[in-house]
């Protein structure tokens, strides 16, 4: 009578093919929670940006409102710790601790431009139009 059995060859070739497949798997784990976590900053940004764009709404107001335009001053400020951009600081900026969530620092950049021309196309000095880039550093594991 034959007996049949399992060389060992066949378990560490099955081993070796079970590691493949398992490591392939724990590398789709790893990528996925990275991208996770990208996209929970990223909605955290948009949600705060709301919240640096807050303290420009005071600045546009009817009694700041005038013939010359609005109390919006054109040109670049920051909500940053940077110290290269004191002298640029917005006044409004929230705290640094309301900048920070899950242990990452946001940061905020505010572009204010003139707006040239109203919808009709004649001249309007009146108008500003605001970009704010929102940034962070996303920390690594």
């Amino acid at each position: 009578m034959k007996r049949k059995a399992v060389t060992i060859l066949e378990i560490l070739i099955s081993i070796v093919i079970l590691a493949i497949g398992v490591g392939g798997l724990a590398g789709i784990f790893v990528t996925s929670k990275s991208y996770i976590e990208h996209s929970k900053s990223r909605i955290v940004g948009g949600e705060l940006g709301k919240l640096f764009l807050n303290p420009l709404q005071m600045a546009v107001r009817e009694d700041t409102w005038g013939a010359t335009g609005n109390a919006l001053n054109i040109g670049t400020t920051y909500c940053d710790g940077d110290a290269g951009h004191a002298a640029q600081q917005n006044s409004a900026c929230p705290p640094a601790n309301a900048r920070r969530l899950n242990n990452i620092p946001y940061t905020a950049q505010y572009d204010i431009s003139e707006i040239q021309l109203d919808p009709t196309g004649h001249p309007n000095s009146k108008l500003r139009k605001v970009v704010a880039t929102i940034g962070w550093t996303e920390l690594r594991p």
